[in-house]
């Protein structure tokens, strides 16, 4: 072990730190280690990658295959990406902005609970309807699930074992 004094000058001010070098270099890798767990913590809930630009949108519309349904239509189209593209809009048709507002939170509470298959590489498009606010948040899963279904986009199964969680957790 080696003893050392640690100085820290900071805009003129110099700060001495007594201790050994193993303590402090032991620290600063806790550090680092926490950092990057709360960094992969973060990367593994932003699931989700974004699809911005009005072009794309438009070219889902144009050439992507839509499923409609009460709530919602969704778009799904293939991209370059290798990864998968959420985009959710609302059109003033919805309502006020507290309604669309609450349209695309039901609709990205639906999305994050469902298992959809991120390896694809594809554009999900959805589309708020006039009903979406609303309704309970349980009706915009079970549609997004079905139409998320014929889509190709999740598995069968994973769809129905994730029903019988959104059930338990609603009773």
């Amino acid at each position: 072990k080696v003893c050392t004094q640690i100085a820290d000058i900071d805009y003129g001010k110099i700060q001495l730190f007594a201790g050994n070098y193993d303590f402090w270099y032991e620290s600063s890798q806790l550090i680092i280690r926490q950092m990057k767990e709360a960094n992969r913590k973060k990367e593994e809930k932003m699931k989700f990658k974004a699809v911005n630009k009005n072009t794309e949108f438009n070219r889902a519309y144009r050439r992507g295959k839509s499923f409609v349904d009460k709530t919602c239509v969704l778009y799904v189209i293939k991209n370059r990406y290798g990864f998968t593209r959420i985009g959710i809009t609302a059109s003033k048709k919805v309502g006020n902005a507290v309604k669309r507002n609450r349209a695309r939170r039901l609709i990205r509470e639906s999305l994050r609970q469902l298992d959809i298959d991120m390896t694809q590489s594809v554009d999900i498009i959805v589309v708020a309807r006039s009903r979406t606010p609303h309704v309970k948040q349980q009706v915009v899963y079970s549609q997004l699930k079905e139409m998320c279904e014929k889509a190709g986009i999740i598995k069968a199964e994973t769809a129905e074992s994730m029903t019988e969680q959104v059930t338990q957790a609603v009773e």
